[in-house]
């Protein structure tokens, strides 16, 4: 996006303000009163829009008189089987996505945060809809997550552990930020994957510079990056069962396989390094002096 498209969409924003204010709505009060029957909210989450957004929906479902206070893309309109009506225009919200850039390293690292746009149309605007109490029975088979005492525990003990944050559909370890990223917790089948996935990216995370200092620079594909998705199985198996959880992450490892395989003939210090570093990380998780109980694995290796 170039510096011209970021000041249209501050520019884009303002309008919306300003074309309000000249319909006699002042956004900034009470957004829910005098148009939809309540604060802005996504029709697919149920959850209300924030910071600037939340003005934006309330001024335009006032100026346009809308009964709903929900709201959702095209897209997703025709993903639920809906329609929005021919020729109804929708309305622009704004979000900050991260960029990303390389550092000396060639690591993939975030620079900063750019402000983008969608439009999204108020569920007045569209057909064939599901009424927002059907959508809500329907998200009642969405997963009601209880937290599990014994990961909890192991999460309390890896005391130094990075950010983890939730959202989006992706699981993954940014060594650059220090963070790791799942989807919300209730989009998991179960709760113990979402604890396998979570302890997946916990150990990758013990390859830090600042802790293990393992490599975690390797692309995918590449025999490091291979023999590092093996240790956080492993690591993430032995955490299960300490937790008595019965599930591991290996539906999400299957492009490895074959990696591994291949290694495994080729190798064979390959698995004996993948289950010592797996067991060391583990152990620094948990808080544990590595060579206590390791003496014998340890001169194995040599690590």
């Amino acid at each position: 996006m170039t510096t011209k498209e970021k000041l249209d969409v501050y520019e884009i924003i303002t309008k919306t303000f300003i074309d309000a204010l000249e319909e006699g709505v002042v956004p900034w009060q009470k957004p829910w009163v005098g148009g939809a029957a309540g604060a802005p909210k996504s029709y697919i989450s149920k959850k209300d829009y924030r910071g600037c957004n939340v003005w934006i929906l309330a001024a335009t479902a006032a100026v346009k008189a809308y009964k709903s206070m929900y709201w959702l893309t095209y897209k997703q309109c025709s993903d639920k089987k809906g329609q929005v009506r021919k020729g109804e225009n929708g309305t622009i919200i704004s979000f900050w996505s991260p960029t990303y850039k390389k550092d000396e390293s060639g690591e993939k690292v975030k620079s900063g945060f750019m402000l983008r746009y969608y439009r999204v149309f108020n569920t007045d605007q569209c057909d064939g809809l599901k009424s927002i109490e059907d959508t809500k029975a329907e998200d009642e088979n969405i997963l009601d997550f209880n937290p599990i005492e014994q990961c909890e525990l192991i999460l309390e003990k890896y005391t130094d552990k990075p950010s983890i944050r939730h959202g989006g559909g992706r699981a993954c370890y940014w060594p650059g930020d220090d963070n790791i990223n799942l989807p919300e917790k209730e989009n998991f089948k179960s709760v113990e994957e979402y604890y396998s996935t979570l302890f997946h990216e916990l150990v990758h995370s013990t390859g830090h510079e600042k802790r293990l200092d393992r490599d975690l620079k390797n692309w995918f594909g590449s025999d490091p990056y291979a023999q590092e998705e093996l240790v956080a199985e492993m690591g993430a198996t032995y955490l299960n069962a300490m937790a008595g959880v019965v599930t591991s992450t290996i539906d999400n490892s299957k492009a490895y396989i074959q990696s591994w395989i291949a290694k495994l003939k080729n190798d064979k210090r390959f698995i004996i390094t993948a289950a010592s570093r797996a067991q060391k990380a583990c152990d620094y998780m948990l808080g544990k002096k590595w060579g206590d109980a390791n003496d014998q694995t340890k001169s194995d290796t040599g690590e």
